[in-house]
């Protein structure tokens, strides 16, 4: 969580606590929240399609991914809910690449529709695609103290914590100002790799 702003946290665990009760069948139910990535999926890609990327379709699509993104890292981790002693929203918070989601809200458009074009069953932004592939993707530095405009950095030239294997930086001093903030998550995360691999469970994190 060290490297995003409280309120994104702050919004899904609202929209989870105010959801959780009614729709408790479809958080606990993989193909009906693969129902609710299926709508996402479409809102943001005829948001690519249809709507002016100044005007509004940049950002329909970023929350759009942000969304399934959201969603696509809860069904990964279901298997842990079915045996965790904690409240679902509680581990998820903890096991939750909230970094990820930052960044998907603030995505470049090449990015977006790489995204998207790779979770529709059907090719109509491959020629949008072709349009956008050769803006730079971008990607955001996991230390909240970066001196980089927005904390953007070119993906493809950022560190990465080869522990975790989650944390990106623009830079080592970047990486080396955000290990005590890390440090506990990163810790905690190995070993929640671990266990699961004895325990033969498979989960991203």
């Amino acid at each position: 969580e060290g490297c995003t702003d409280s309120n994104i946290i702050t919004t899904f665990a609202k929209i989870y606590e105010t959801t959780k009760v009614k729709w408790a069948e479809v958080w606990n139910d993989p193909e009906k929240l693969q129902l609710v990535v299926s709508d996402f999926l479409s809102l943001g890609t005829k948001a690519i399609l249809e709507v002016d990327w100044v005007d509004g379709g940049c950002a329909y699509a970023q929350q759009s991914s942000a969304h399934v993104n959201f969603l696509e890292q809860w069904m990964a981790k279901m298997t842990v809910f079915e045996n965790a002693a904690s409240s679902n929203w509680g581990l998820f918070r903890a096991l939750c690449d909230w970094g990820k989601i930052a960044e998907m809200l603030r995505a470049d458009e090449h990015t977006l529709v790489s995204f998207f074009r790779k979770r529709i069953p059907c090719k109509c932004l491959d020629k949008r695609y072709a349009e956008v592939k050769s803006i730079t993707k971008i990607g955001l530095c996991h230390n909240r103290n970066c001196s980089l405009p927005g904390r953007s950095a070119t993906r493809n030239k950022m560190l990465y914590c080869t522990h975790c294997r989650r944390s990106n930086y623009c830079s080592r001093e970047c990486q080396v100002a955000h290990w005590p903030l890390h440090k506990s998550e990163c810790e905690f995360l190995r070993n929640v790799r671990i266990n699961a691999k004895a325990e033969g469970i498979a989960m991203k994190i």
